[in-house]
């Protein structure tokens, strides 16, 4: 096998697992630079992956992403209010 095969071969096998591993480990690693790292986006980001799946755990990361001063999250819940009183 030519080298220029065997390298393409090797990226391509280095890019299948690597971006396998993110997407098995996704919310772990978002929960970990979220409340870990205290950063508003990963938190937001949690919010958006449990918004259809787990109501109150995506309203906690919505809580905690705006108390970080996170403008996009203190935006939704904004609506969310103005949704309610609706």
């Amino acid at each position: 096998m030519s080298k220029i095969k065997r390298n393409w071969i090797l990226i391509l096998a280095t890019v299948l697992v690597t971006s396998s591993l993110y997407f098995h480990y996704k919310t772990s690693i978002l929960d970990y630079v979220c409340l870990t790292e205290s950063n508003g986006p990963g938190c937001y980001l949690l919010y958006l992956e449990y918004k259809e799946s787990d109501k109150s755990k995506s309203r906690r990361y919505l809580d905690t992403s705006c108390s970080m001063k996170y403008t996009l999250a203190c935006d939704e819940i904004k609506k969310l209010k103005n949704e309610i009183k609706k």
